[in-house]
């Protein structure tokens, strides 16, 4: 930490007013948001640190990326993935801290109890080819054509359907849903991919509120993404509610696992670039057949999926937002370098 400064007095956001005074500018960190390629937000030369705070699913870092990097005092990754993608630029301030979760609104809940008519699997996060929710309905079909009671809960609303381009890329579905009103039609979509509506539920734009009440309803959740900035934080608001989760084990979503915590797809394949990305390297492409043998285990066995769902709520109920936020300071106002 910097002597005599505050967690409160310590963060100057992108708006930054012009015209620091200098006994401020002693004190003063600035937060740019950046992403793909370091674009984003920019350095501000009247603060005493510049921090770029970065979450980047695209690997190619050129030469003009590795000096939008050397521009910020500091470097903050979220997973350490892109900790190691952006230290392979040379830059030698480079912090990694976690996203976190609202545990009064993601948390386990007495289980319920088994349903021998319904057997509910939830798939969450913006439906595009990075999500991977091809795999998802690849996976669903063939784990359905076994039991005819398993239901597909979705909260794969897209607020920007160009990103929508490329779902089908890899084959496992044809075209993609129409956007009506701004909302996916998701219902004739899988039905054309093969998943009738009655075997399916969407939850459209949902409040963390919802998505949380959805989640309590779900026997496990499935997330094939193919790469993750980040945690993968949809991932995490389930493992905090105890779902048992299926993972893949790729990119930033590798943070997750610990042991007996979730199932991790480990049959990982590599992704060429597709759907405007230009670098791919960490990207993983996982199994249907993994994803169907990992859902038949969760469905022989509830009691040992429940038992899952519970220790990765507990590997991740040290991550909240408070706590991460505290990290967040810490890294920002630190001298070294944090793994």
């Amino acid at each position: 930490m910097i002597d005599g400064l505050t967690a409160s007095d310590a963060l100057l956001l992108n708006d930054c007013p012009r015209g620091i005074a200098p006994e401020a500018r002693a004190g003063s960190v600035h937060l740019a948001a950046l992403g793909n390629g370091l674009r984003g937000g920019a350095p501000n030369p009247e603060v005493a640190r510049n921090v770029g705070v970065i979450f980047m699913e695209d690997s190619a870092v050129d030469a003009g990326a590795r000096a939008r990097a050397h521009a910020f005092d500091v470097l903050v990754a979220g997973s350490s993935w892109n900790a190691e993608v952006l230290r392979a630029t040379g830059h030698g301030a480079v912090q990694r801290v976690l996203q976190g979760v609202d545990p009064a609104v993601f948390h386990p809940v007495a289980a319920r109890p088994t349903r021998e008519d319904r057997f509910v699997i939830f798939s969450g996060g913006k439906l595009e080819f990075r999500k991977g929710q091809d795999l998802v309905v690849a996976a669903f079909r063939a784990f359905r054509a076994r039991h005819s009671e398993a239901r597909l809960l979705t909260a794969w609303h897209n607020a920007w359907p160009a990103t929508l381009a490329g779902i089908d890329a890899m084959g496992h579905v044809t075209g993609q849903p129409e956007v009506r009103h701004g909302r996916l039609q998701l219902s004739p979509w899988l039905a054309a991919n093969g998943i009738a509506p009655s075997a399916h539920e969407d939850a459209g734009l949902a409040s963390p509120a919802a998505i949380a009440h959805l989640l309590r309803t779900a026997d496990v959740a499935l997330f094939p993404n193919r790469a993750e900035g980040g945690t993968n934080l949809v991932a995490m608001e389930a493992m905090a509610s105890g779902v048992p989760c299926i993972i893949a084990a790729n990119t930033g979503q590798l943070d997750l696992f610990n042991e007996g915590g979730a199932v991790a797809l480990t049959r990982q394949e590599p992704v060429l670039p597709q759907a405007g990305y230009r670098g791919t390297d960490g990207w993983g492409e996982s199994a249907v057949e993994e994803m169907v043998e990992a859902l038949e285990a969760s469905w022989r066995d509830r009691a040992a999926a429940r038992a899952r769902g519970l220790a990765g709520a507990a590997h991740v109920a040290g991550w909240t937002w408070s706590r991460q936020c505290e990290a967040l300071l810490d890294a920002v106002l630190a001298d070294g370098i944090a793994g």
